[in-house]
C-alpha cells in the first residue's frame, strides 16, 4: 500500500487516535474524517453545474 504520510505523521496520528483500524484486523486502517472538519466540502450537482444545450442557444 502506498501511504500519502510520512512514517512519522502516520505514527503522530495514530497515537492521537486519528487512524480507524477495522474491529477484526483484516481491513485497511482509514484517516477518520470529522464532519467539522476544515477539508469537508458539499459536492456540487452535474445536473446544476453543466448547462443544455438549449441553454446555450440562449445565450448566444
Amino acid at each position: 500500500r502506498n501511504w500519502t504520510l510520512s512514517k512519522e505523521e502516520y505514527e503522530d496520528l495514530s497515537s492521537k487516535g486519528e487512524i480507524y483500524f477495522s474491529k477484526n484486523g483484516d481491513g485497511v486502517p482509514r484517516l477518520k474524517i470529522y464532519e467539522s472538519s476544515e477539508t469537508y466540502s458539499i459536492q456540487s450537482s452535474l445536473f446544476t453545474d453543466v448547462h443544455t444545450s438549449i441553454t446555450g442557444k440562449n445565450e448566444l
